[in-house]
């Protein structure tokens, strides 16, 4: 009998390196005795390797196996040697080459496993011989060219025809190809003025992708439909005359019937700018130049040598700074002069900001798709590379409210300078948040600015972008609605309407909070959503019960972020961004970390609606207290943010009383509070929302007081009529008996119950009062004045647990000087000055509290000084 395999696999050594099927159609026979019973698969792991030995004994010599075991069609052994993948037909003379020939089959397979390692030095190391450098400035000097590394042992014969590996797409149609071809086409894909750099990835369809896209032989050619597509002309070129937009095909035109000029050797831009003027239209007048001429001692941040730039991001869909805002984003120009010339009069600009800095957003149409698209461009400052995550967190916010789960809707692009790019480590933070949960915007486009900005890569970025959702490294705002919360039309005189809410709707709450969520019930909803990021928050086994008060309320979202502070904050401000109709919380693992963000609070949250005329109402928790846990998780540092609260400390504010508190906070740049009872961080929070405006707010949030026994509040102090109280007066003894009081005690804070204690401890409670400070700023002038009148026999004194040059002292005592127009001085009662925030020790913490405490309670201390 006979028996037959097909199909035998073979080795096919590193040329495919996959171990795929070396030999089709490849027929195997064999006598055996025995007839049927006899037969058995020679396709087992021991027999396998014989045919396979066989096989390679045939390709050396057909004579070395016995006839009966030879294939009954002979295959030519360059061909069979290879992946059955490249069995495709060859052309010409490659194919005669492959088939008249019979090298030694060991040279054959170390000369392919050449080339495939040839090509894949390219894919590895390709970028780093691309023309990426235009004035030949650079001093970089990488060893060896890709074809040196890769290509060793193939010999000098350039027109020896190699069979293509699978993980090129080089050939086109063509299964395979001349040395010299391969290494041409090799280097127009990675050796020009593109770099890719992919190699990395972890994912084989990721970088077949990627090599299909930039190796097709016609990956960088344009088609038919892409001919009709109409392309914004960038400012090297004056082919558009009176037009600022042209079909590629028409552009084609008019440069092909330009007449022929050889200038662009010429290392002076004026100059290359002239002769292009002359030879393509010279009536018009570009943007760069007009500012140049009109104002050129202005800076301006412009995109000479960049102007590649403006056609790069409209291919995207349609950011230097002033050219993107007029060529891209559609900034009236008359708006953008009127920032160069002081005597030009600029509408409603607050404090203002360089001219390069501000943000603009635009309605435009897509000539690709025809429909109308939004683009905004988010103000940012000087800050290299800050303001990234405010857009990824404006981006997600944008997706959230349209219910873009996929990012299809809504994208954002970052445009990174060269070095900014390499150099910022918040451009990794933010990087980092591209796959987190409640985090991910499902892919970015990162345009790093070199001069080298190209029309191909952007359309290949906005594909894969398109197709993985993940991150490129190349601000489109494609979605329907963008909603700012401006100042305009807002009136001085407003109210803020009771933040107290029903006993029913607050037990209800209180037992959805406490028990596990029933289903199908059906109360009043809330209709805000409500966003809390932090580390450690929340995992995924843990139900929320927040988000099981009502059918029809808003999400109540619990936000597990990334180790990172400057990021992360950066993120939930541009979240904020999107609506005003949504509370969103930052809070910090301690406040002492929030310095980490400092250039998120300094330069966006503190003066953004100064600089940028944007009001944003994002909340920052600041856990903060001296609670003995050593230095860096005991202070927020309250100083610096009330050192750059913009109320002053010597002018009592004229404002009607009737709307005094309301007048204040139109007037602040953020509020600071720190709350000492459950029932006026409830209102505080509340007041975000209801009241007519939007400011930061920062909360510092002792963490002891979460489980103080003394820290608790009534629902009376919640029901409808309640508001936040900026001031809690005393309400003990003393009020009684006013009188009699020889001490008042202002404080903010966890302090208070420290406080409570003490007097209580040492029977002081008829002669010293204890007021609290809950709204730092603004400053409670009006509540301070009042209270100080009601105890006109009392010296003043400010009790804080910080240290005297920290916390809020120095910030404190002129406010209430002012209040009390300067007729009584204000005492110190606190730690001394130090340079570090707290002690780590804790038996020198309970001995500095002590301290302070027993001169807050001593009446006689400050006797007979001024």
């Amino acid at each position: 009998m006979q028996a037959t395999a097909d199909r035998v696999p073979a080795r096919t050594g590193g040329l495919g390196g996959r171990g795929q099927t070396g030999l089709t159609n490849v027929s195997v026979r064999a006598s055996t005795p025995g007839g049927a019973r006899g037969r058995r698969a020679l396709l087992n792991g021991t027999s396998a390797n014989y045919v396979e030995e066989m096989y390679f004994a045939w390709l050396e010599n057909p004579k070395n196996v016995h006839k009966a075991s030879e294939p009954p069609t002979r295959v030519p052994p360059a061909a069979a040697l290879l992946s059955g993948a490249h069995h495709g037909a060859l052309a010409g003379g490659a194919q005669a080459q492959v088939l008249g020939a019979r090298p030694n089959l060991e040279k054959l397979i170390a000369d392919h496993l050449a080339v495939q390692s040839l090509i894949r030095a390219y894919q590895v190391r390709g970028h780093h011989m691309a023309k990426l450098d235009p004035l030949g400035i650079s001093c970089v000097d990488f060893d060896d060219a890709p074809c040196k590394v890769g290509f060793q042992n193939v010999g000098s014969d350039l027109d020896k025809v190699f069979w293509l590996p699978t993980t090129t797409f080089v050939g086109g149609k063509e299964s395979a190809l001349p040395l010299r071809e391969i290494i041409r086409r090799l280097e127009m894909a990675y050796c020009q003025h593109i770099g890719v750099e992919f190699m990395f990835i972890n994912n084989l369809e990721q970088c077949q992708w990627i090599r299909e896209r930039f190796e097709r032989p016609e990956a960088m050619q344009f088609t038919e439909s892409d001919l009709d597509k109409v392309f914004w002309l960038p400012t090297t070129t004056f082919v558009g005359g009176k037009e600022s937009a042209l079909p590629l095909r028409e552009i084609i035109r008019r440069l092909e019937g330009t007449s022929a000029v050889e200038f662009m050797f010429i290392n002076n831009l004026e100059q290359c700018q002239w002769i292009r003027e002359r030879f393509e239209r010279p009536e018009a007048m570009q943007f760069e130049e007009f500012l140049q001429r009109k104002w050129s001692s202005e800076k301006r941040f412009g995109l000479e040598g960049c102007e590649s730039l403006i056609p790069a991001l409209k291919t995207l869909i349609d950011t230097g700074r002033l050219n993107v805002l007029a060529n891209v984003i559609r900034k009236e120009l008359d708006q953008i002069f009127c920032q160069f010339d002081s005597k030009l009069e600029a509408a409603d600009e607050g404090s203002g900001d360089v001219k390069y800095h501000l943000g603009m957003y635009h309605r435009r149409n897509n000539r690709v798709t025809d429909r109308e698209i939004t683009l905004s461009l988010v103000a940012n400052p000087s800050h290299l590379e800050a303001v990234d995550p405010v857009v990824q967190g404006k981006t997600k916010a944008e997706q959230f409210y349209c219910g873009d789960t996929e990012g299809k809707r809504v994208m954002s692009i970052l445009l990174h300078g060269d070095a900014a790019f390499a150099g910022q480590g918040i451009v990794y933070e933010t990087f980092h948040l591209s796959d987190l949960p409640f985090y991910t915007t499902h892919g970015t486009i990162h345009v790093v600015v070199n001069n080298q900005a190209v029309v191909h890569v952007c359309k290949v970025a906005a594909d894969w972008r398109n197709t993985f959702h993940k991150d490129v490294v190349e601000m489109i705002a494609d979605y329907d609605k963008v909603c700012f919360f401006t100042l305009d039309g807002q009136p001085k005189s407003m109210s803020c309407p009771s933040t107290g809410i029903s006993e029913e709707d607050l037990g209800h709450i209180g037992n959805i909070a406490s028990s596990v969520p029933e289903k199908d019930f059906i109360i009043h909803g809330e209709g805000i959503h409500v966003r809390l990021s932090g580390q450690d928050n929340v995992d995924k086994s843990i139900c929320i019960p927040m988000n099981h008060i009502s059918k029809d309320q808003a999400p109540y979202t619990v936000c597990n972020s990334s180790l990172s502070e400057y990021g992360v904050l950066g993120f939930e401000l541009g979240f904020a961004m999107a609506s005003p109709n949504a509370l969103v919380m930052w809070e910090a693992q301690f406040g002492d970390f929030h310095n980490t963000a400092q250039c998120i609070i300094d330069q966006f949250i503190c003066p953004g609606q100064a600089k940028w005329v944007r009001q944003n109402g994002i909340v920052l928790l600041l856990p903060h207290g001296m609670e003995g846990m050593g230095p860096e998780h005991s202070s927020a540092r309250p100083e610096r943010f009330l050192q750059m609260c913009n109320d002053d400390p010597d002018v009592f504010p004229k404002l009607p009383l009737e709307d005094f508190a309301v007048r204040q906070l139109y007037d602040c740049n953020w509020i600071v509070v720190n709350c000492s009872t459950p029932a006026n961080f409830f209102h505080v929070l509340r007041r975000q929302i209801v009241q007519p405006l939007r400011k930061p707010l920062i909360v510092f949030t002792p963490k002891s007081l979460l489980r103080h026994p003394e820290a608790k509040s009534s629902f009376d102090h919640m029901l409808p009529g309640t508001e936040f109280k900026r001031i809690i007066s005393e309400e003990g003894p003393p009020s009684a008996s006013p009188g009699g009081v020889r001490r008042m005690i202002f404080c903010t804070g966890k302090v208070y119950y420290e406080l409570v204690r003490e007097r209580k401890l040492r029977g002081m409670e008829e002669e010293v009062a204890i007021v609290r400070v809950e709204q730092l700023s603004p400053f409670p002038f009006d509540l301070v004045k009042e209270e100080v009148e009601r105890f006109p026999d009392a010296d003043l004194l400010w009790c804080q647990e910080e240290h005297k040059n920290q916390g809020y002292y120095d910030y404190i005592k002129p406010r209430i000087r002012t209040a009390v127009t300067h007729t009584r001085p204000v005492w110190y009662a606190g730690r001394g000055p130090a340079a570090a925030p707290a002690t780590g020790n804790k038996h020198t913490h309970l001995g500095e509290l002590q301290r302070f405490l027993d001169t807050a309670f001593d009446l006689t201390v400050f006797s007979g000084r001024q």
